[in-house]
């Protein structure tokens, strides 16, 4: 689920999905959520039975995050669902991103997610 491509649109968009609880009925097993970029209320996926594509980069900033802000959004969502249930995941509109900017933003994304998994294995 995509609030719009941060890096190309306005910065003025929702804090949170309305609907995102009644999207535990459906018949997907993980969603894809953006969280960094709009600063989501993780505890609106508190308890859901999902698995959950967590957005951890924003990229709507014009520099790499560091893999300790990845690794802090994603323990953060530990504190809501299992470990088990998180996939690390960029927010949506990486292909609007300049080449290098992309490469260390994956690289953030990477090595932040290895940090948290050492956390919880």
């Amino acid at each position: 689920m995509c609030f719009g491509y941060a890096y190309i649109m306005d910065q003025a968009k929702p804090q949170g999905y309305s609907f995102l609880r009644e999207l535990e009925e459906c018949s997907a097993d993980e969603l894809s959520i953006e969280v960094a970029q709009p600063g989501l209320d993780l505890s609106l996926i508190e308890d859901m039975k999902k698995g959950f594509l967590i957005g951890a980069l924003d990229l709507g900033r014009e520099t790499a995050e560091t893999p300790e802000e990845v690794r802090d959004r994603l323990i953060a969502a530990t504190e809501r669902i299992p470990a088990a249930n998180i996939v690390a995941a960029p927010d949506c509109g990486m292909k609007y991103l300049p080449v290098d900017l992309t490469r260390a933003k994956l690289s953030a994304l990477v090595e932040g997610a290895a940090m948290a998994r050492s956390i919880h294995t």
